[in-house]
């Protein structure tokens, strides 16, 4: 029964699904019969998590402590991804230490499963995950992120540019020199990659501009220095997304709850921009707030509001390979919605118009 939704799992990287496919072989039959339970969670980390339960942590459970109920909410908080890798793993460590040992294990238990009881990051993108797994818990949402949509895919140059943004909003609230002269710099490096016929002068090697790390600056200036470092990384593939994810962390010191929601924000924002882009639809004006957006495997869906007065929306829709735009009125834009997700976006439309 697993190995069989284990080969319809096609969201799943196939090189993975060899992986897990081996190790199912050798699995016990109680954690062969958890496969499905981890692959409905529709998360690729709840299936790694799977996979380590087998060659690692089963094998040092000596009191059989790891029931069924366990091991789910186990498999449940990888996928939540509310918790960084190591924290999960410290916490099995804990409740293995207590269950096998002379002691009750009752602690152990009931602190396992207090573990995770924050709104899932499944369907968060990298970015925001960076940035949520460092705030405290009654900071974080009571909603899914990016309106429970799909996550967000950026562009190389959308995610350089989501950089500068959140950057130019650190710097607003806390001004700082530096960090404006190094927002200027990437803004002049991307606009530079951007220009595919080379129209503009290429900047200064940029990358010598990066100044070292510094904490005692602030948050302005560590995610300045993102930016640069993402403009700069904008064609070395491992280099990509990682400055980011350090930078963002840093706006925490701004306000927890308002700054987790700038940063899904502003994904919304790129994640549309981007959409619009590959597809080469065009807008009249930029796009300025996400209203809502969904979607499936096989269909997506972003409606934005543009920079235009009186107010004008957007609506980008693809329909299995059919892509098509329309622009208007928010009422008449939002009637061309396809029924089957009409009556779940209008509450989210009229609170976000």
């Amino acid at each position: 029964m697993g190995i069989s939704q284990l080969d319809e799992a096609t969201w799943f990287p196939k090189a993975r699904r060899e992986v897990i496919g081996r190790v199912f072989n050798d699995a016990p039959k109680s954690l062969q019969d958890l496969l499905p339970f981890a692959l409905a969670t529709k998360s690729d980390a709840a299936v790694e998590f799977w996979r380590e339960l087998a060659v690692q942590w089963l094998r040092r459970d000596t009191s059989g402590s790891m029931t069924r109920p366990v091991l789910e909410h186990l498999i449940t908080l990888a996928g939540k991804k509310t918790l960084k890798p190591a924290q999960l793993r410290g916490a099995i460590e804990m409740f293995l230490v207590s269950a096998n040992g002379p002691a009750s294990s009752a602690d152990a238990r009931e602190a396992l499963f207090a573990l995770g009881n924050e709104v899932s990051l499944a369907q968060a993108h990298g970015i925001y995950i960076s940035a949520a797994r460092k705030a405290a818990k009654v900071s974080l949402p009571k909603t899914p992120p990016h309106l429970d949509g799909p996550i967000p895919a950026l562009t190389v140059f959308e995610t350089a540019e989501l950089t500068i943004e959140l950057a130019e909003i650190a710097l607003e609230k806390k001004p700082d020199a530096e960090g404006k002269k190094l927002v200027a710099l990437a803004r002049k490096q991307v606009a530079w990659r951007r220009d595919e016929k080379r129209k503009l002068p290429p900047p200064a090697d940029t990358r010598t501009s990066v100044p070292p790390t510094s904490k005692a600056k602030g948050p302005g200036f560590a995610l300045a220095r993102a930016a640069l470092m993402e403009a700069c990384n904008i064609d070395h593939v491992s280099g990509r997304g990682t400055s980011i994810k350090s930078g963002v962390q840093h706006g925490l010191s701004l306000g927890e709850s308002w700054w987790l929601e700038v940063v899904d924000e502003a994904l919304m924002r790129a994640d549309a921009r981007a959409a619009f882009e590959k597809r080469n639809q065009k807008t009249s004006k930029p796009i300025e707030h996400v209203v809502w957006r969904g979607g499936d495997k096989a269909n997506a869906l972003w409606l934005v509001r543009l920079a235009a007065t009186p107010k004008r929306y957007a609506l980008l829709v693809k329909l299995g390979r059919n892509w098509s735009t329309q622009e208007g009125d928010l009422e008449s834009i939002a009637a061309t919605i396809p029924e089957m997700w009409f009556a779940k976006a209008m509450p989210i439309i009229e609170k976000r118009r």
